[in-house]
């Protein structure tokens, strides 16, 4: 009896540990989380945090226009009052008074994850989308395609070819089930994010550690008596990325990129969707080919001659303006913003005959 006692302790300490984390966060965990941070977009990406913004985005009675997509439009490498969305609102207050933005984009969504938040958001019925597909995800070697945002599955079980997709997507339907089960009956494990959120002020717990690695590494680099060379963005950080082969209409992000389009058609609201620039100064070789030229002809061939508005943005943009292999400057945001309102305004003139919201 004396063993089994730290076992029974540590049992009970369990499950009181679990019943305190139910009881707070299921009251205060979406107080984790900024009304005013989110009117920007997500910080930390979480179910939580993610599922909040969509509430205020559907109990929001404004025309709105709402922007779905990856990094590329969340705004990575900026600030979040450094946006394109930040400065698309600014330039649609004047003419648009009553008009609001939203930016669902998340960083790292694949077209799966683009799909269902469509699926979510159309519902809505926004006064028109902003939406960006991305030549990164159509070339990853298809092994690491994937579905960024799980939780959104629940999404796609309407779907006709539900298993294939997840099979597709490298995901396995008892894995999934047994996930789900866990999540559902275990709380310390379904408020994870959120108590790592309160501790440590992060939702990863490995986002924590690197952080704390950044800082000593940065503090070992100036107490050298030597200068360690700048890291660089090449083209070599991405050739695994960049995977030199002809796009197939079975791979993944072109099977859900053609219900993207079809959703759109079947949806009638006003859409701009572009094809999301590429780096030649960085990528150089890896872009630079007669294979690049072909995907991104196919991929303008799943998008054109549709009910919504399509354009490629590739070389349209001058790559002084971007970071790294996409994302863009401060001063590059302000360009993507000027772009987005001029075709928000065809879209908005061609509504109705030509009637402001």
């Amino acid at each position: 009896m004396r063993r089994l006692r730290p076992w029974i302790f540590c049992l009970i300490f369990f499950i009181l540990a679990n019943i305190w984390i139910e009881r707070y966060f299921s009251v205060h965990g979406s107080e984790l989380y900024s009304e005013q941070s989110l009117k920007m977009r997500a910080t930390y990406r979480t179910e939580l945090e993610i599922r909040k913004l969509l509430k205020m985005i559907a109990d929001d009675p404004a025309p709105k226009v709402v922007i779905i997509g990856d990094s590329f439009l969340w705004g990575t490498k900026v600030y979040p009052s450094e946006t394109a969305s930040e400065a698309l609102k600014k330039k649609l207050q004047e003419k648009y008074p009553d008009l609001h933005v939203w930016n669902i984009a998340l960083p790292a969504s694949h077209a799966a994850d683009v799909y269902a938040m469509l699926k979510v958001i159309i519902p809505m019925k926004p006064e028109a989308l902003i939406v960006n597909t991305n030549y990164y995800f159509f070339s990853v070697p298809e092994e690491m395609n994937h579905m960024t945002y799980k939780w959104l599955l629940p999404v796609l079980e309407d779907e006709p070819d539900y298993k294939q997709l997840l099979k597709g997507l490298h995901l396995n339907p008892i894995e999934l089930t047994l996930k789900n089960k866990i999540q559902s009956w275990i709380p310390v494990y379904r408020h994870k994010e959120e108590l790592n959120l309160k501790l440590l002020g992060q939702p990863l717990g490995q986002d924590y550690i690197m952080g704390k690695i950044a800082v000593a590494y940065t503090w070992v680099k100036n107490h050298l008596p030597f200068t360690l060379p700048e890291g660089k963005e090449t083209e070599e950080s991405y050739r695994e990325f960049y995977d030199p082969h002809i796009i197939k209409d079975d791979q993944i992000n072109v099977v859900f990129s053609k219900k993207i389009a079809n959703l759109l058609d079947q949806s009638g609201i006003p859409t701009y969707l572009f094809s999301t620039p590429q780096n030649p100064n960085i990528l150089g070789s890896l872009i630079e080919n007669e294979i690049f030229d072909a995907n991104m002809k196919m991929i303008d061939q799943i998008f054109a001659n549709r009910s919504f508005m399509y354009e490629n943005l590739h070389g349209k943009i001058d790559p002084k303006y971007q970071q790294d292999n996409i994302h863009l400057t401060k001063e590059g945001n302000l360009l993507l913003a000027d772009l987005l309102y001029k075709r928000l305004e065809l879209l908005l003139a061609d509504q109705e005959g030509g009637t402001t919201p």
